[in-house]
């Protein structure tokens, strides 16, 4: 996923303005190449799709080298590589792009945004991470306050972990507008920190936007299918899933990473013929792994070991012939069966000295679980599911792994939230989890209604005004407990709906602000609001001095909750901290 989408949104932001494919046109009665009406209209043939890149390519290659100090050239040709690279699914074009990216940045290395942003997503397609961020928080000093050049910054903190810098970034980022380029990155944002219904208004918008653009090929329009069909998906909305994935065919029959996604989708449905039709596709364009594990568990499916087997052996083939890092679907195929599991945590370890994101968290977790390892499983999986992913597949897997570790009640409430959230979240590990909840049903009943108890809180001082904001978003039926075991005559609606007067109550006494020096900040409410199963609750106070610095706490929910976690971000100055609250940690924290 993290390749698809570097490569997907990197695009957007690299063809920015630029119709690359048509830049240059030559005499009127002789065009370079032709489009089909062009063609009718001259009486020549037609030139494909990729007979165009490559006169491209070697069009702006010969222009490079007429002018040797000029470096637009180079940018170009690094920009149709990268573009085919996504079109075919070919690594080579992948390392082509990033020698024409550095080509071109040693000729102009000031002022070259295009360029070293192609070579940054470059980067992120090898895995490369560090040096991807590298370039991108140059880039983004280099030309500050472009909103294009923060995305990329954003997107290379998010893919390789660093989640602090990422929520700074994507913070800056939602106050300067909406443009394409940042719309998918803060979506993928948005869903990865457990915000679904926030990454489909953003998909939504950037889905309204690229639709009005000229610039976009039929390749970027149908990405923006795939991430929004993958959305649903996840949500458990297969229907929509499918209709969105449609869409993106429509706009580019035959797209492998359509067909990729409809082969995992049906699958997931048990049908295992339409996912063999599917996995044909992606295999006319690539070796895909993913896909490929599809394919082997249909043949068994449905009878056919020996194919199975072949097709195993071909995945073998697949992941040694794949550049750069190991492949994480194949790494927890790999564990699924049992199979290479020490080589499998001893790589997943590895790579988190440079990729520290909540996935890599997840396939080092599994694999120490496959090592009979839950302790240790354990501790790994809690960073996995701390930013908030909603993601069943996590869940499962810590539930299986809570399970190991005798811990009932939690493995229960993880399997009926990952469930709940899709029923068909996997073709493998779904009917496991269905069956495994059933094995647990006669286990007391938990007291958490909710696998993942958490909450988070903004804490805005904006000096200008002289006021402190604040918006504390928790789950609403987890919120609805918690009230009613504190004050039992508190009218709880049977939507887990509160009254506004006990929910600022509540919110008020949870949290502590204290300006440096001085005395508790007096919060009053400002009513709370309802999307889905969250509920957020508005505080504010103005201000008679603007503090330097704040000292924070928050106890929402810890009394009704032993793990429950509460993160805060308190923004003061330009700046943004995110604190961390259990209840085994309420003592008080400074920001910024």
């Amino acid at each position: 996923m993290a390749l698809r989408f570097a490569l997907g949104a990197a695009l957007i932001l690299a063809s920015g303005g630029w119709a690359w494919a048509g830049a240059h046109r030559g005499a009127v009665a002789a065009p370079r190449y032709l489009d089909p009406e062009s063609a009718r209209i001259y009486g020549a043939p037609a030139m494909s799709l990729a007979e165009r890149e490559a006169a491209d390519i070697v069009f702006w290659e010969k222009k490079a080298a007429d002018d040797p100090q000029s470096a637009d050239e180079l940018t170009r040709v690094a920009a149709i590589y990268l573009q085919r690279s996504r079109e075919t699914a070919d690594f080579a074009d992948v390392l082509h792009a990033e020698a024409a990216a550095r080509r071109s940045l040693a000729r102009r290395g000031a002022g070259n945004g295009p360029s070293r942003s192609i070579l940054a997503s470059t980067l992120l397609a090898q895995h490369r991470f560090a040096e991807a961020r590298d370039e991108a928080a140059r880039l983004a000093t280099d030309m500050p306050g472009t909103p294009e050049y923060i995305a990329l910054r954003a997107e290379c903190e998010m893919e390789s972990g660093a989640y602090a810098n990422a929520r700074a970034s994507f913070d800056t980022l939602g106050r300067m507008g909406s443009t394409l380029s940042a719309l998918g990155r803060r979506a993928r944002w948005a869903e990865l920190t457990g915000d679904l219904p926030g990454a489909r208004r953003l998909l939504t918008l950037a889905i309204s936007d690229a639709s009005t653009r000229q610039d976009l090929s039929a390749e970027q329009q149908a990405w923006f299918q795939l991430r929004m069909g993958d959305l649903e998906w996840r949500s458990g909305k297969r229907y929509r899933a499918r209709q969105a994935y449609a869409r993106g065919l429509e706009l580019r029959p035959g797209d492998h990473r359509l067909h990729a996604a409809l082969a995992r989708l049906d699958a997931a449905e048990g049908q295992w013929r339409a996912a063999l039709a599917h996995g044909d596709e992606v295999l006319a364009v690539q070796l895909d792994p993913a896909t490929l594990g599809v394919m082997a568990d249909a043949h068994r499916a449905l009878g056919d070991p020996a194919a199975s087997d072949r097709v195993r052996s071909a995945m073998e083939t697949a992941v040694r012939g794949q550049p750069g890092a190991y492949h994480r679907a194949w790494s927890l195929f790999l564990l699924d069966e049992r199979r290479r599991v020490d080589d499998v945590a001893a790589l997943a370890r590895a790579e988190l000295a440079d990729r520290r994101d909540v996935y890599g968290w997840d396939v080092y977790a599994w694999a120490l679980h496959a090592q009979g390892d839950d302790v240790a499983a354990d501790s790994a999986m809690s960073y996995a599911l701390s930013l908030g992913t909603r993601d069943a597949l996590l869940w499962y897997h810590a539930a299986v792994i809570a399970r190991g570790r005798r811990d009932g009640d939690r493995a229960r409430a993880l399997l009926d939230s990952a469930l709940a959230l899709n029923p068909v979240f996997d073709h493998r590990h779904a009917a496991h989890a269905r069956a495994l909840r059933d094995s647990l049903a006669a286990l007391p009943a938990v007291s958490a209604l909710h696998a993942l108890h958490t909450s988070l809180t903004r804490v805005t001082v904006d000096a200008a005004a002289r006021e402190v904001r604040v918006s504390m978003r928790l789950f609403s039926d987890d919120f609805a407990t918690a009230l009613a075991r504190q004050s039992p005559t508190v009218s709880i609606g049977a939507d887990h709906r509160v009254p506004d007067a006990a929910a600022v109550a509540y919110a008020r006494a949870a949290l502590m602000l204290r300006q440096d020096g001085g005395g508790a900040i007096a919060l009053v409410g400002c009513g709370q609001g309802r999307e889905q199963d969250l509920t957020t609750v508005c505080l504010r106070a103005s201000l008679a001095k603007v503090p330097t610095s704040l000292e924070v706490v928050n106890r929402a929910l810890t009394e009704a909750f032993p793990d429950q976690v509460n993160i805060v971000q308190v923004t003061m100055q330009g700046r943004t901290k995110s604190l961390l609250f259990t209840r085994d940690q309420l003592t008080a924290q400074r920001a910024p």
